[in-house]
């Protein structure tokens, strides 16, 4: 395996857990963060639901991951 390719598949699970990680815990936080980083402030509401959303789709790309790793070390036990 190249190394190119073995750091892409491991990163592709590191930074979906880094950032789940760093989430804020309260949806007033990350709107507090985006409003401190881009200037943009968004309702408590449309917070909530980011903050799920990002939930959502880290936990998602988490599973993925997770599956891709659990198909290719099924292949390399049957090619044994």
């Amino acid at each position: 395996m190249k190394v190119g390719t073995c750091c892409k598949k491991t990163a592709g699970g590191v930074l979906p857990g880094v950032l789940l990680l760093l989430m804020p815990k309260c949806p007033v936080c990350l709107a507090l963060y985006l409003s401190a980083a881009t200037g943009i402030g968004i309702p408590f509401a449309t917070a909530r639901y980011l903050r799920m959303l990002l939930i959502a789709l880290c936990v998602g790309a988490l599973l993925l991951f997770a599956w891709r790793r659990w198909r290719d070390w099924r292949q390399y036990k049957a090619a044994r």
